[in-house]
């Protein structure tokens, strides 16, 4: 075995849902709502779980935008799965904000879900440096 082999960097998971309501519109669910980060250079991932079949993740922006611990997401081919690397070296929050669209180009009005009374604004990264 190398001693000096470097390991694995940390991968953090979401689950999105998104459900077409019987008015057309859709509303997106992630799970978990609020990701902690803990250690450096951890690895996030978020996949389209659930979702009508026309629906993909078209783009993902960073609030607030000026920060320096995201880095830029990732969108697979497919426009199911996003990956983005936090380097957690301060604390801080920050949010997701997913655009969706359809296969055929469309852009998709998707609302987050309302969670509880105040209905934050999800998924949300919180990081916990060590």
């Amino acid at each position: 075995m190398n001693k000096n082999k470097q390991e694995d960097p940390p991968i953090k998971h979401c689950e999105i849902t998104v459900t077409k309501l019987d008015d057309g519109s859709y509303e997106a669910s992630y799970e978990p709502k609020v990701i902690t980060v803990t250690d450096n250079d951890t690895i996030l991932s978020f996949k389209l779980v659930q979702a009508p079949a026309d629906v993909i993740i078209r783009s993902v922006s960073i609030n607030p935008e000026d920060q320096d611990q995201l880095s830029t997401p990732s969108i697979s081919r497919h426009g199911n799965h996003v990956t983005l690397s936090d380097v957690n070296t301060q604390r801080d929050t920050f949010h997701l904000d997913f655009t969706y669209g359809s296969k055929k180009g469309e852009k998709l009005a998707v609302a987050a879900a309302k969670m509880g009374v105040m209905g934050g604004l999800y998924p949300e990264i919180s990081n916990d440096p060590p």
